[in-house]
């Protein structure tokens, strides 16, 4: 019996190739990666092609003697480690594009800088006693550096530093310790394109300093409570100024900042954005940024919901964080709590 339904002729679907076009793949695999650096170990596996594509971008991010790293996902190296993977793996670190040198000695310093050519972000850990050599400092000064965290002295305390190729690009710079001494501030002027500056202390004059001379600065941060004792009502007024205390640590921000661009400069900026279009009070110049552990302890206080920004009003208890109680903090500007 002769069936009235068409017969299917081999043509079309069966002579497609059913792979996308290999860039267009490698976009996708690429794009997955850098959102998510912590699964790139997983993607290696899939095929060849595309550890092939990907493997470099492992060590897009990479850390040196942090342990634990404070993100999950992210793994840290020992500097010996790190040397037999520069030995085996050259092309490799030419990748690194973010380095975290927690902690290492002068040498070790020097070769993982010098292996490192392309970090344009670089994080320098080690304890404040210790003074870079010409090793380091060569080294350092031969980076294409965009953000740099570090001791005062590998900036401000060279001689004539600001002709080296690593900070005449510098745009968002920190200093871990004490603000710089007065003959020092001037050297900041001399960064062509500082847009953000952060410091580990406050100083009502060099930060008034800073505002006025740096002509390109948008941001400026001190990382440190607030006391009573400090008179900061004059900087409090430029919406550039904020104080902030970052519960979760530096470390931890500076990882999260290096694999997803979530740090505390995106949430001053964020905030510095909220009071000048008027949804934050002008006069409150003081961000915490608060760990998710200590969220937790606080939703107990507000029935397990946090709103983005709490107030806190004039008759506060004296709870402590940091060394501040709120009602200080209040009496000098208003406090404002953030999340993450």
């Amino acid at each position: 019996m002769n069936s009235s339904r068409p017969q299917l002729t081999h043509t079309g679907v069966d002579d497609m190739d059913p792979r996308i076009p290999l860039d267009l793949e490698r976009a996708i695999f690429e794009l997955v990666a850098l959102s998510h650096p912590v699964h790139i170990p997983n993607l290696l596996l899939v095929a060849s092609r595309i550890k092939t594509w990907l493997q470099p971008l492992l060590y897009r991010t990479v850390v040196v003697n942090c342990d634990p790293p404070r993100v999950d996902g992210l793994r840290s190296y020992r500097p010996e480690l790190f040397f037999q993977i520069a030995e085996l793996h050259r092309p490799f670190l030419d990748s690194v594009r973010n380095l975290m040198l927690a902690d290492a000695n002068d040498e070790e310093m020097a070769r993982i800088l010098s292996a490192c050519s392309h970090v344009q972000n670089l994080y320098i850990g080690w304890p404040l006693d210790r003074s870079p050599s010409d090793a380091s400092l060569g080294a350092l000064n031969a980076l294409p550096l965009r953000h740099l965290y570090c001791d005062t002295r590998y900036v401000l305390y060279q001689d004539g530093p600001f002709s080296q190729p690593s900070l005449a690009n510098i745009s968002h710079l920190e200093l871990f310790d004490e603000v710089p001494e007065v003959e020092h501030w001037s050297k900041l002027v001399e960064l062509p394109r500082l847009t953000h500056l952060c410091t580990g202390d406050y100083d009502a004059h060099f930060s008034a300093f800073a505002l006025e001379k740096c002509e390109f600065l948008h941001v400026l941060v001190v990382t440190m409570s607030p006391r009573p004792s400090w008179d900061y009502s004059d900087v409090a007024k430029d919406s550039r100024f904020v104080m902030m205390k970052m519960l979760s640590g530096l470390v931890e921000d500076w990882q999260r900042g290096a694999l997803h661009g979530d740090d505390y400069w995106a949430r001053a900026e964020d905030f510095i954005a909220k009071r000048r279009a008027g949804l934050s009070r002008p006069d409150r110049s003081i961000l915490f940024i608060l760990h998710r552990t200590f969220l937790r302890i606080l939703s107990r206080y507000f029935y397990g919901s946090i709103p983005n920004e709490i107030h806190i009003p004039q008759s506060s208890s004296g709870d402590q964080s940091g060394g501040m109680r709120w009602s200080d903090a209040m009496d000098m500007g208003g406090v404002v709590l953030a999340s993450f």
